[in-house]
């Protein structure tokens, strides 16, 4: 959902509500509330960009939908000042966990690190790197979190605002929240109830994921019935045309990382 500056006086409106589901749930509808920011950009452009947001939750183009951002948004990083600053934070973070796991991990071709301190309307959420190659960044991609892992997720069970990051993470069975830290992919890619394939994830860390395998926590695609999908109930969702490279990339036992300040 593409993110429109808020103010105090600004009026709300109701978007389409958001499905959110995870794996084993049932679908559940949050309805999604966004203010207006009339300013410059005038009552039309405005409207042009609501319709641009909701068309876009329907794309599989994995380029088309969100902007690559730069700035962090309020509350969800207490220690870095920009994106790129949290991403090389993520990063490190990554490198010592990898060496640390080292010896579980079978698949050492690609590592997988999702940053939640960007938003869900960011493109570049989760990204691949090629650890014998110094590191190297070989794609980046948009990845969901969890309803109540967002910021903005109230008690009535809504989330308020449609541009916002993951803070709060569970590792309890049926949390609904989504948990962060060291994970390692299963050995192979299974049926999924989303359609087309999804791949399991270990936890790697008691405390924080140990029980990711007993949650069902697994990476599928975004799309349920052909209706495109915004949160998840726990797991981390794909856009379906990123499905397969991501996949592939990491299935039989490498590593993955998931990053919040």
């Amino acid at each position: 959902m593409v993110g429109i500056a808020p103010t105090d006086s600004a009026p709300t409106v109701e978007l389409p509500r958001v499905s959110t589901v995870g794996f084993g749930q049932q679908e559940k509808l949050i309805p999604y509330r966004v203010k207006l920011y009339f300013g410059r950009t005038g009552l039309r452009s405005v409207t042009m960009l609501l319709l641009t947001a909701v068309a876009c939750q329907t794309s599989d183009s994995p380029s088309s939908p969100f902007e690559v951002k730069t700035a962090i948004s309020p509350g969800c990083s207490a220690v870095s000042q920009t994106l790129e600053g949290s991403w090389q934070l993520a990063l490190e973070n990554a490198k010592l966990a990898y060496d640390i796991h080292r010896s579980s991990i079978k698949n050492t071709q690609s590592v997988a690190v999702i940053n939640y301190v960007t938003t869900n309307d960011s493109n570049d959420r989760l990204r691949l790197y090629i650890p014998s190659e110094d590191w190297a960044l070989s794609g980046s991609y948009w990845v969901a979190h969890a309803a109540k892992s967002d910021a903005s997720y109230s008690d009535s069970g809504e989330i308020l605002d449609g541009a916002s990051c993951a803070t709060t993470f569970s590792n309890v069975p049926q949390s609904n929240f989504s948990s962060k830290g060291p994970f390692i992919t299963a050995k192979k890619k299974a049926p999924s109830k989303f359609g087309r394939e999804n791949l399991r994830l270990h936890g790697l860390d008691p405390e924080l994921n140990g029980n990711a395998y007993k949650r069902d926590i697994v990476f599928h695609q975004a799309l349920q019935n052909g209706t495109s999908i915004d949160y998840s109930l726990g797991c981390p969702m794909l856009r379906p045309a990123d499905l397969d490279p991501v996949l592939n990339a990491i299935v039989g036992g490498a590593f993955v990382y998931v990053h919040q300040q």
